[in-house]
């Protein structure tokens, strides 16, 4: 695919408007219903662990990410391409048909491939030596259907900038699925079978919420030329997920076949913090995509970039803080909240939070290539990382155990972070290699910690902690005027902070 640059940027720099309150109103939204979901998810994944055996916490775990497989299989890549397309166009006819074309084109989809499933699940239960996975299989196309709707509703609502609606439907989504798992386990006594009703019953919710949402006319009519469009543009998506889900989840399928359940149960428990935090970056990429695409088909390059440069800056300072946390505090977590049993599940936790650290700052410009209409480039970049995760799968989790997954994970984004910054630059866009500089001085100083820090006590053990936020802005990991991303705008005085120009600065030059 041919680099085809951007129009030429307006000559003077844009001020801050409206645009940036609504990216914060945005981000507030989706992102609060996202932390209820995720700190609903992380209790339910408690009770889930707590409750069974640790062959069953390996079949649920299997069971999830095959679900997820699936969920991208029938995506075709409308998620992000609705939310794109949607944002870029103002014509009502032409935005019902779109929706229209590909809910249809979704339901289609679902059917062939429920089939495939119900003949297929007995044969890979039998292959992967779980009994107890048969049972769950015979429900997977009706929760396939749920999840795969859902999943497309919120890309829909995303292009018409409905973020509340997004957001109640996570809440009621994951506050039900909490409930229902607590009363059908803890209450009633049920085994991993009666997790299914939590399943069906917290997706249909969601889906209803949004479908009730759905802005403008409605045309139930497939628009062919509207479908070849969105199909041409979310193919390379629709790889890009693919690859994504094997940096993420493809995990627990070679632990199944080198390690078996028990594997799979250790390195879930260790992946349940770094889980909520990539649902929480979803919630962000929620506003970040098609806020990036409006400004820059409005040829807004300067406050896009200004807008990529702060992400950045956020997201790393937050994760690496996470990160020291979890190196201070993560076998405490895991005990507090598992069991002891899972204790040593806690160094494959601060393995993949570092990871994670690294992979978000490429996701970030990932997403900056698509809203460039450069989706190709961002599949090559996920393509080599998910080559170098599921090649050091093989070689390192036969050495190292589940903990080589993780370190799987993190020399993928090593590998690929240069092949990112040269997409951008080719795109006219700044790389902000400071910013990366800044984050990757720090991961290594972390590291360090992780290999060499002795036992500490626990008041230690705090300060170290509080010390982090100062430390970081000595460095310039993040600025004081970063929290005018997120923090909402009446409180911004009372911070004395004030949003800042969209305009460029060194970092951005670079």
């Amino acid at each position: 695919m041919t680099s085809s640059p951007l129009p030429p940027p307006p000559s003077r720099p844009q001020p801050a408007t409206s645009h940036q309150s609504h990216f914060r109103r945005g981000v507030v939204s989706v992102g609060g219903g996202s932390m209820i979901g995720v700190a609903a998810l992380f209790m339910e994944a408690v009770i889930v662990a707590r409750a069974l055996p640790i062959s069953d916490m390996g079949v649920y775990v299997f069971f999830q990410a095959t679900l997820a497989l699936l969920t991208i299989g029938v995506d075709l890549g409308f998620r992000t391409t609705a939310a794109q397309f949607l944002a870029a166009e103002s014509d009502p006819a032409r935005r019902a048909s779109l929706v229209s074309s590909l809910l249809l084109l979704r339901l289609l989809v679902v059917a062939v491939v429920s089939g495939l499933v119900v003949v297929t699940a007995p044969y890979l239960a039998a292959a992967m030596g779980m009994p107890a996975l048969a049972d769950l299989l015979d429900y997977m196309p009706i929760i396939l259907a749920l999840s795969s709707l859902d999943e497309l509703l919120g890309g829909v609502l995303q292009g018409y900038q409905r973020y509340r609606q997004i957001a109640l439907a996570q809440v009621v989504r994951s506050m039900l699925r909490l409930a229902i798992s607590a009363l059908v386990l803890v209450v009633l006594g049920g085994g991993l079978t009666a997790l299914v009703v939590s399943w069906i019953v917290s997706y249909g919710a969601s889906v209803l919420i949004q479908f009730v949402s759905w802005p403008g006319p409605r045309a139930w009519r497939l628009d062919w030329p509207q479908a070849r469009r969105a199909l041409r543009f979310g193919l390379p998506l629709q790889a890009t997920r693919y690859l994504w889900f094997a940096m993420q989840r493809v995990d627990t399928f070679v632990l199944s076949a080198l390690t078996g359940p028990a594997g799979v149960a250790f390195y879930d428990v260790a992946g349940r913090l770094p889980q909520g935090i990539i649902r929480l970056s979803d919630a962000y990429y929620a506003v970040y995509h098609p806020s990036l695409s409006a400004r820059l088909a409005r040829h807004e390059r300067i406050a896009a970039q200004h807008l990529i440069e702060q992400s950045l800056r956020v997201f790393s300072f937050g994760l690496l803080f996470l990160t020291w946390g979890a190196i201070l505090f993560g076998r405490d977590l895991i005990v507090l909240l598992f069991k002891a049993r899972y204790a040593d599940a806690a160094p494959a936790m601060v393995v993949m939070l570092l990871a994670l650290s690294l992979a978000t700052s490429i996701n970030l410009l990932g997403y900056a290539l698509t809203a460039s209409s450069q989706p190709g480039k961002s599949f090559r970049v996920n393509l080599l990382r998910s080559s170098v995760s599921l090649g050091g799968d093989f070689l390192l989790i036969p050495i190292l155990g589940f903990i080589g997954a993780a370190y799987a994970t993190l020399l993928s984004q090593l590998a690929a972070a240069p092949l990112a910054w040269w997409y951008m630059r080719r795109q006219r866009l700044p790389a902000h290699g400071a910013v990366h500089l800044r984050q990757y001085v720090a991961a290594a100083l972390l590291y360090a910690a992780f290999l060499w820090l002795p036992p500490l006590g626990a008041g230690l053990r705090l300060l170290l902690l509080a010390a982090f936020p100062i430390v970081a802005v000595t460095l310039g990991v993040i600025r004081p005027s970063d929290v005018t991303l997120l923090v909402p705008e009446r409180f911004l005085p009372w911070l004395r902070l004030a949003a800042p120009a969209a305009r460029p600065t060194g970092d951005a030059k670079r």
